[in-house]
């Protein structure tokens, strides 16, 4: 077993938990893992994938995973936050991919990376060449030729860099976790009050304001899931303090599993959250309905 490809593949796998897959979208996943698996070169590859358009965005996250497990200085205390926020930073990303593509055109797309790397490494093995006395050479033009980066290949780079946020390195995932969970624990006991009517409007304008907040902040870097569970429930918060529903205890209990959801895909819990996820949904349709 490569240990680093494992490692690459389980951040796919970990990823790929935190979102609803389609059985394409599963497939999808697996042709993913089984290129990396059945790789060579999982650094070349990379790089290449990174000039297909529908890959480049994923292939610069999942570069930053096989820069890390690649690297010299691995600090194997930290390794299991380190993988946690690895594979948190691929969920957008591969999000993306599933979305963009199917199991044939993703084929397709790595097939292409394999010639490329292939032709490459054709085009990149020496000639030997010495002149008509047996004297070898000077390679000196051969060098700068290496070297050389033309107009078009600058402009590719660019194309694939540009959608890219400015000063991304400064995103703290955990801060954005904690920020996250921080008014769960408090809200999910001012749902045991809700239902009685113990609460003022203060109170829960307070957790209205909290829930949007997190729910535009997690739509910002692509947490759409985060985004739509907290837009639920500061939706149906609102109308319990405009007196349009009523907090009875399905209400309560619809608002209790968005709660569920939004630990779970935070916490990166290997559990089955279907049925939360499905009647926090159906919650959040009845909501938009009424709003």
């Amino acid at each position: 077993m490569d240990l680093k490809k494992e490692y690459i593949n389980q951040a796919l796998t970990t990823a790929s938990h935190n979102l609803r897959l389609t059985s394409e979208k599963i497939e999808v996943v697996a042709i993913l893992k089984e290129y990396i698996s059945k790789n060579n070169n999982v650094s070349d590859s990379i790089v290449e994938m990174k000039k297909i358009t529908e890959l480049s965005k994923f292939a610069i996250k999942l570069g930053d995973v096989n820069n890390y497990i690649n690297s010299d200085k691995i600090d194997f205390i930290k390794l299991s936050e380190k993988f946690k926020e690895q594979s948190h930073n691929l969920i957008i990303e591969l999000s993306s991919v599933l979305d963009k593509v199917t199991p044939d055109h993703l084929r397709e797309l790595l097939d292409r990376t394999n010639k490329q790397i292939e032709e490459e490494s054709f085009d990149s093995e020496p000639e030997e060449e010495s002149d008509v006395n047996g004297e070898i050479k000077n390679d000196d033009y051969e060098l700068e030729e290496e070297n050389y980066k033309s107009a078009s290949d600058i402009l590719k780079e660019s194309i694939i860099m540009e959608d890219l946020p400015e000063k991304v390195e400064q995103f703290d995932f955990k801060d954005f976790e904690d920020s996250i969970l921080k008014p769960i624990r408090e809200m999910d006991g001012f749902l045991d009050r809700l239902s009685l009517n113990d609460y003022n409007d203060n109170e829960i304008s307070e957790h209205i304001f909290m829930a949007s907040k997190n729910a535009a902040s997690s739509k910002e870097i692509g947490f759409d899931i985060l985004s739509n569970m907290n837009s639920t429930i500061a939706a149906a918060l609102t109308l319990v303090k405009d007196k349009k529903i009523k907090p009875d205890n399905n209400t309560v209990e619809n608002l209790r599993a968005c709660l569920i959801v939004v630990v779970a895909v935070v916490r990166g819990k290997d559990v089955d959250i279907t049925d939360y996820l499905n009647r926090a949904e159906k919650f959040g349709k009845e909501i938009t309905e009424k709003v």
